[in-house]
């Protein structure tokens, strides 16, 4: 559980580094560790693009960005619609 939220708070302060004036970088975290370092998000490789769902900003750098991003493309008004008697969302083409 310890590791777990750490690894979320790491990534949440890398995705809202692009909000800060200074940025906290990878090695400066203090959610980082030399024991047990999360490895930083631009140093993977991309994953199979087959598999990403469009999203309104490709470039987020972490899972959290990029989750939060495909949600909001999936549940937004203009493509979508949800009905909450059968509770879920279609797609309107």
């Amino acid at each position: 559980m310890e590791e777990s939220k750490r690894s979320a708070n790491f990534h949440a302060e890398q995705e809202c580094n692009r909000y800060f004036t200074k940025p906290v970088y990878p090695w400066a975290s203090q959610h980082q560790s030399r024991d047990a370092p999360i490895p930083n998000p631009k140093a993977l490789p991309p994953s199979d693009a087959r598999l990403l769902v469009p999203t309104l900003e490709a470039n987020a750098p972490t899972y959290i960005g990029k989750l939060t991003n495909a949600l909001l493309c999936i549940t937004d008004p203009c493509v979508a619609l949800y009905s909450p008697s059968l509770g879920t969302w279609f797609s309107r083409n």
